[in-house]
């Protein structure tokens, strides 16, 4: 069986620009939350018409909203809707881990020891057998990366982490 992963809206755009979702969508079970669905699903945003039509053919699933946890509210105030929404997510038990590449989602996320990757992780996670010094892998990290606004640092890691820290989030 395959694992769920809860993801958001800017690493399920970002993995649309990059060509990253369609092997992301067959490598795990996809989830994601109502309000981060209506932000990919904006007319006129990269990918809008394929989410909504991998969400038609139940491929992209969409979890109930979780109401809000008090206890943890006041952290979560400072994410954007999307990002609260996926760790509310997986605090329920919607998934093993999220794909979130929004920095105050992540950090988050550390402080809160959730597993997370984000998007320029996926092709390492897809590629099974290849490293990030790979030409092809490393092609893909990069391009995901001129897609997106990263800290050059985040990039680094990206090529660089120990194939034994991602052995958690491989399919």
């Amino acid at each position: 069986m395959k694992k769920t992963v809860l993801i958001d809206t800017s690493s399920a755009i970002l993995l649309f620009k990059s060509d990253w979702m369609i092997p992301l969508l067959n490598g795990y079970r996809v989830g994601t939350g109502p309000a981060a669905f209506q932000e990919m699903t904006v007319t006129g945003y990269p990918g809008a018409r394929a989410f909504a039509h991998w969400q038609q053919k139940h491929q992209l699933t969409i979890h109930s909203p979780c109401a809000p946890d008090v206890t943890r509210e006041k952290d979560l105030r400072r994410l954007d809707p999307g990002e609260r929404e996926c760790i509310r997510l997986y605090t329920r038990g919607m998934g093993t881990f999220i794909i979130i590449d929004d920095g105050p989602g992540a950090a988050y996320c550390r402080r809160k020891t959730i597993p997370y990757v984000n998007a320029l992780l996926i092709p390492r996670l897809l590629s099974p057998g290849a490293t990030a010094n790979g030409a092809g892998v490393a092609a893909a990290i990069r391009k995901i990366y001129a897609c997106g606004r990263y800290a050059s640092w985040v990039l680094e890691y990206a090529l660089s982490c120990p194939a034994e820290d991602l052995t958690f989030f491989l399919p």
